[in-house]
């Protein structure tokens, strides 16, 4: 729906400016008038030709029931005391590696795998937000403007730490907190997932 919403904005207003903007012979600064008049279309002139881009993200750990494990179960920055942790070489923050993965889907460069993995095998980096930010590299002028997340897992309780994952996703991706939805389902228990498993996240991230 945000799309489709977005979509139309950039089609209005693209519509209004060639209504308004009338290009007459001898008229070279008819332009440079209108903006000076309309200050508000401006920013949508320089971008009206930009590409709107989506890339979608997948990513999934299972649950590593080990006894006697210092590892912490972390989903979105957001670190959830007492629970089991999610099996995985890094810090297993399948959300944020879901966001990864769709960022490489608009980047077309891929952070989790090789790069990933000398980051954390060969220097020890087990953060997820450093894969985050290294996939942030390659966004070149593109712009990530709304991310849509969903998590589906029978354990643990997700809701509670909704408000903390997006505070850090925010921090993380420069955009605001409404920028950012998170959702959450056991899938009726369908799924390995949805019966406790393991976690699944898939990401959908709009970028201009």
């Amino acid at each position: 729906m945000a799309l489709i919403c977005a979509i139309i904005i950039m089609l209005t207003l693209n519509y209004i400016i060639s209504k308004n903007i009338q290009y007459k012979p001898g008229k070279v600064n008819n332009k440079e008038s209108f903006y000076r008049r309309n200050p508000a279309f401006t920013t949508f002139e320089k971008r009206r030709h930009c590409c709107l881009k989506v890339g979608i993200g997948q990513d999934s750990h299972r649950f590593d029931f080990s006894p006697g494990k210092d590892k912490k179960l972390i989903l979105g920055g957001a670190i959830f005391d007492g629970c089991f942790p999610l099996d995985g070489n890094s810090d297993s923050d399948v959300v944020l590696h879901s966001l990864v993965n769709a960022i490489s889907g608009i980047t077309c460069v891929n952070i989790l795998g090789e790069t990933a993995d000398k980051l954390c095998l060969e220097e020890g980096i087990t953060d997820s937000q450093v894969y985050l930010k290294e996939a942030l590299k390659y966004m070149g002028d593109n712009k990530i403007v709304h991310v849509s997340i969903s998590i589906e897992c029978q354990y643990p309780k997700i809701s509670p730490k909704i408000p903390e994952m997006r505070r850090n996703i925010s921090k993380l991706l420069g955009i605001p907190e409404n920028c950012i939805g998170i959702t959450a389902t056991t899938g009726e228990g369908l799924t390995e997932f949805g019966r406790g498993k393991g976690i699944q996240v898939f990401s959908c991230v709009t970028a201009i």
